[in-house]
C-alpha cells in the first residue's frame, strides 16, 4: 500500500525492475523499492547457466 504523498516511477518497457520489500526490525514500517537493472551486451536478459552434458538451462535473468 503507498502512501497518497509517494509519487509512482515510470517504469519503461523493454526493461528490468526488481521490486524490494525493506524492513529494519521489529514492529518497524515495512517500505519498498524498485530498483531499475541496466541490460546490454555485458549484462544480457538470458545467462547460460552451468548444465550436465546434453543439457542446456537458460535463465531469464
Amino acid at each position: 500500500m503507498l502512501r497518497k504523498s509517494t509519487r509512482i516511477p515510470f517504469l519503461s518497457d523493454k526493461q528490468i525492475y526488481h521490486a524490494v520489500r525493506m524492513e529494519s526490525g521489529k514492529g518497524q514500517a515495512v517500505r519498498y523499492a524498485i530498483i531499475s537493472i541496466p541490460v546490454n551486451r555485458t549484462c544480457p536478459r538470458f545467462v547460460k547457466l552451468p548444465s550436465p552434458e546434453g543439457k542446456t538451462d537458460i535463465i531469464f535473468y
